[in-house]
């Protein structure tokens, strides 16, 4: 797979070297410092959900 067809979802320090790669970087109530790394930033599972629904990443009935 390409990196730049990759996902990663972190929080913490720990992940910036994934979300510094991945082709799209996805922060889930990231802490200050990972933030400006992050393509994305969302706060619950909900928003996650919608974000890939609406890039086609996910599609999901309810």
């Amino acid at each position: 797979v390409r990196m730049e067809r990759t996902i990663a979802v972190g929080d913490g320090a720990n992940d910036l070297p994934m979300l510094e790669v991945a082709g799209l970087a996805v922060g889930f109530a990231p802490k200050p410092a990972v933030e400006p790394v992050c393509d994305v930033v969302v706060e619950t599972m909900d928003e996650l959900a919608r974000e890939f629904e609406e890039r086609g990443i996910l599609s999901q009935s309810r």
